[in-house]
């Protein structure tokens, strides 16, 4: 797997040919993705892709700032999306009014009905966090190996 943007059509087929020569073959990714995926083709003798630790090692400084950017962008998300719904806490996301004070068969009507629409105002601020906590561990973890990296290259 190698991280890599291009800025033109041109750039992306010469990236690829470059690996073909290497013995390479590219399987999966596009111009506009910005993971490109290899597997050696049969007649390749190499096992790695890359082919100094320098260059290996700047797959993870890649991978690590984008896992950045990402994680930003999930904390603009989440201060925006929480900050558009009224969210109380002490009703849990519930808008009628007295359901807590409700009780037997018509507080749980009330409860299932509003619960999908509950669900569907806070899993976005949910997915958000999920998101900004898997990008955090993903990105310190890239930013790790990229050190450690960087150090046996030396």
């Amino acid at each position: 797997m190698d991280c890599r943007e291009f800025k033109t059509k041109a750039d992306f087929e010469d990236y690829k040919a470059l690996f073909e020569d290497a013995g390479w073959k590219h399987v999966c990714g596009t111009l506009k993705s910005i993971y490109q995926y290899f597997i050696p083709m049969e007649n390749s003798s190499e096992d790695d892709i890359f082919s100094t630790k320098d260059s290996a090692a700047l797959r993870y400084l890649h991978l690590n700032k984008k896992c950045y950017a990402n994680l930003t962008f999930a904390i603009v998300y989440f201060f925006i999306v929480f900050g558009i719904y009224d969210f109380n806490w002490a009703n849990m996301g519930f808008l009628t009014q007295g359901l807590w004070e409700m009780t037997g068969k018509l507080f749980w009507l009330a409860f299932f009905f509003e619960l999908p629409f509950v669900l569907l105002r806070t899993a976005p601020v949910a997915i958000c966090v999920g998101m900004a906590i898997a990008y955090a561990v993903w990105g310190s973890k890239a930013k790790k190996i990229y050190a450690q990296m960087i150090e046996e290259a030396k």
